[in-house]
């Protein structure tokens, strides 16, 4: 508004008119936000030059600080900057904060996570002396129920050692009101009859019974296992066959294997059925000298003192149960008593092993087992097994060493070897069983005559006994006729339909080696041997005290091959018989360029003294003989 002064008087004009609009101002300049400002070489690259699209001068913009979102910087205009910008920190402003925003939506629900480890929990029942208990065992003591995160070994029971109390026993409850009274019980059993009255007269005989159907007159044998090499009767002989099955013989003879030959047997008594299996047997498990760093469990045996027990309760090493009195009965029990000094010697029912000691008997101080079978027998019939010195071990009859009146046998009586010390000799014996064959008596009369139909094998010399036993008789004579075999045994009455064992003992097979070194063979055969081979230089000489040697072979030659061969007859007088068929040939070894006549040195044979002629030879030579002499021999032409 204008003020004008004026020379008049005073006072206020009236308002002028308004003035005309001032001229538009300049136009503002353009702004952007531009994000959060991270670092001046970020913004640099990102806005080289200014905002893309407008001039110099023609914007403004913003930046959020990266530290403090609500803190805002103004990037301005500046010519004289090298960008045409700058930022500058002192020209910023402050955002108040923002209200929180709104909850967001609940997000979905994550996976179910794995599954916890069980938890270790193992009820066993009653606790129980002897046995080891594993992590979460839990068992009941004295009414109450306890619980082992760990473990324990047996013997540590509950309520210490680690046991910690799950349920404690709960009082005794009260009594409970008396039960109503039971009904009448059932009458009782009758009582025992009287005294029995005195007896009544003899009533009259009865009329006599009619006669019994006359017996058969014949029984029936068992026979054992069939044999092969028996003659059987039929409906008199019974065996057993392989199947377990009894056999009655339909026929006579030797008959074939029963099992399924239903033509000569017939099955007299089926087998039964198989019995159950046993109980298995417990098994022990030695484990020396009893010591204390050990455990022990159920059936262990150990030494303790010089005698011997087993474990019947576990036990823990490091818990001094040796087998003492006090734990005898309840971790131990006594299975062979010894003597508490080691006297190297056990002894259970009447046979005993003595050790090393005194009386080991080896001479050489080494640990000897003698093994007596029966203690009650005051002879040398005991084994001793004795290592001597140097290096070896013997297995020998009792008694002195070399001098025992007990013969060893190694192998039973029919087959084996028998060492014995009082002749010196050694002898290897082999013999087959005994040849037994069974037959039923056809006879009907009681006399010395046992007869059989022809076939059985039954020869002199056999011996023949009842098959339900008796004293053996030798058979005499034995004889064929229409059919059937009459067999004769001098002093026996043979029974009428009886059967009769007829045993032929088999000759041994002996060698015997001799105290003086001589080998004597078989009985039955020679020494027979692939060869005789003399030791160095000395001579091979076959000897025959007051006998003759005799060089035989059934098939073939007997060679005797040597620079020289000389056969001496020292006797006085003396001969050299040469026995051949026809005729025996002494021929040289000469080389094969010379013909096989011109080798022959001198043909011997049975001519007769002064005869003169001429022979052919089996291997076509013609020989010329004068007075005697055999004067040529020429190939047959």
């Amino acid at each position: 508004m204008a003020r004008f002064t004026t020379t008049g008087g005073s006072g206020d004009g009236t308002p002028g008119a308004p003035g005309a609009d001032g001229a538009n101002g300049a136009d503002g300049k353009d702004s952007f936000f531009l994000g959060t400002w991270n670092s001046v070489t970020a913004f640099l690259a990102a806005y080289q030059g200014g905002p893309v699209g407008l001039a110099d001068g023609d914007w403004w913009a913003f930046v959020k600080d990266n530290t403090n979102p609500n803190k805002i910087y103004v990037v301005r205009e500046d010519p004289n900057s090298a960008t045409g910008w700058v930022i500058d920190d002192n020209e910023h402003f402050v955002l108040p904060a923002g209200a929180d925003g709104a909850d967001g939506a609940d997000g979905a629900d994550g996976a179910d996570g794995a599954d916890g480890a069980d938890a270790l929990w193992n009820f066993t029942g009653p606790w129980v002396n002897g046995i080891d208990y594993g992590p979460g065992s839990l068992v009941e003591f004295q009414g109450s129920t306890y619980y082992h995160p760990y473990g324990q070994y047996s013997s540590y029971s509950p309520p210490t050692n680690g046991w910690l109390l799950v349920s404690a026993k709960g009082a005794d409850g009260a009594d409970g009101a008396p039960g109503a009274d039971g009904a009448p019980g059932a009458d009782g059993a009758p009582g025992a009859d009287g005294a029995p009255g005195a007896d009544g007269a003899p009533g009259a005989d009865g009329a006599p019974g009619n006669d019994g159907a006359a017996g058969s007159s014949f029984g029936i044998y068992y026979l054992g296992n069939y044999n092969a090499s028996s003659g059987y009767s039929p409906n008199i002989a019974v065996v057993r066959g392989s199947d377990g099955q009894l056999y009655l013989a339909k026929a006579s003879g030797a008959l074939g294997d029963p099992v399924g030959n239903s033509a000569e047997w017939e099955v007299w008594i089926p087998k039964g059925a198989d019995g159950s299996n046993g109980t298995n047997g417990t098994s022990l498990v030695s484990r020396g000298a009893w010591t204390d760093s050990e455990n022990y469990a159920i059936n262990d045996i150990v030494t303790f003192e010089g005698s011997a027990y087993v474990c019947i309760v576990g036990v823990t090493a490091g818990t001094d149960v040796a087998p003492y009195p006090q734990h005898i009965g309840a971790y131990w029990n006594l299975l062979v008593s010894g003597s508490t000094v080691d006297t190297g010697q056990i002894t259970f029912l009447g046979v005993y092993i003595i050790g090393a000691g005194g009386e080991s008997g080896d001479g050489a101080g080494n640990g000897t087992l003698k093994l007596m079978p029966d203690a009650d027998l005051n002879s040398d019939q005991y084994l001793i097994i004795d290592p001597t010195q140097p290096n070896h071990i013997h297995i020998r009859a009792g008694g002195a060493q070399d001098d025992s009146t007990a013969d060893l046998f190694l192998g039973a009586e029919r087959t084996g070897v028998q060492v014995s010390d009082n002749s010196g000799n050694v002898t290897i014996r082999s013999k087959n069983p005994d040849l037994v064959n069974t037959y039923a008596n056809s006879n009907s009369t009681s006399n010395t005559q046992f007869i059989h139909a022809t076939g059985a094998d039954i020869v002199v010399g056999d011996t023949v006994q009842l098959y339900t036993g008796g004293d053996p008789f030798t058979v005499t004579s034995v004889s064929e006729s229409e059919g059937a075999m009459t067999v004769v045994a001098a002093g026996l009455t043979f029974i009428p339909g009886e059967a009769y064992n007829f045993t032929r003992e088999q000759n041994p097979n002996t060698w015997i080696f001799d105290e003086d070194g001589t080998l004597y063979g078989p009985v039955m055969g020679g020494v027979k041997s692939l060869g005789l081979l003399n030791s160095g230089n000395n001579n091979l000489e076959l000897f025959a005290n007051d006998a003759n040697i005799v060089l035989q072979a059934p098939s073939g030659s007997v060679d005797i091959s040597a620079p020289a061969i000389n056969i001496n007859s020292n006797s006085v007088p003396s001969s050299l018989n040469i026995n051949t068929y026809l005729g025996a040939i002494v021929s040289s070894n000469r080389t094969s360029t010379y013909a096989d006549e011109d080798k022959v040195v001198a043909t011997l044979g049975d001519l007769p003294t002064g005869a003169t002629g001429t022979f052919e030879t089996p291997d076509s030579k013609l020989v010329t003989v004068t007075n005697g002499i055999i004067t040529s021999i020429e190939p047959l032409t």
